[in-house]
């Protein structure tokens, strides 16, 4: 049995925190689900610390940029990780990947699919103005 990434609308998106969003995903014609969505690739800090706030912060002004046109999820929907949560990514109304924009902006790093984490160089952590 062959399996594809599909991509569906997404309806009512609240992020959780600095890569997982929870979302009515429309998965049929007349089915919605509740989903909780882990962005594949990524990592932005854990909540209660002042990364994890950055990253949910950015998040969420990435998913408010264009509220009439809805994003969709990009992603096998029977794909979860260790906590149950679908794993994908999220195709902004631009045609941009939510993933590589969080990157782009350096709020988020990259994070393997074995989970090891290759973390910002020390540059990247640096507020503006702030010396090496």
């Amino acid at each position: 049995m062959k399996t594809t990434k599909t991509e569906f609308s997404m309806h009512d998106i609240r992020v959780i925190d600095s890569d997982t969003v929870e979302a009515w995903v429309q998965v049929s014609f007349d089915i919605r689900q509740r989903w909780r969505i882990r962005i594949r690739g990524i990592e932005g800090g854990e909540a209660g610390t002042e990364q994890g706030a950055r990253g949910t912060w950015a998040m969420s002004i990435a998913l408010d940029a264009d509220p009439i046109h809805r994003p969709h999820f990009i992603g096998f929907e029977t794909v979860r990780d260790q906590h149950g949560r679908h794993v994908g990514d999220i195709m902004l109304p631009s045609g941009q990947l939510l993933s590589l924009l969080l990157l782009e902006q350096g709020t988020h790093w990259k994070r393997d699919r074995d989970g090891t984490e290759h973390p910002r160089t020390p540059a990247h952590h640096q507020s503006p103005g702030e010396q090496p």
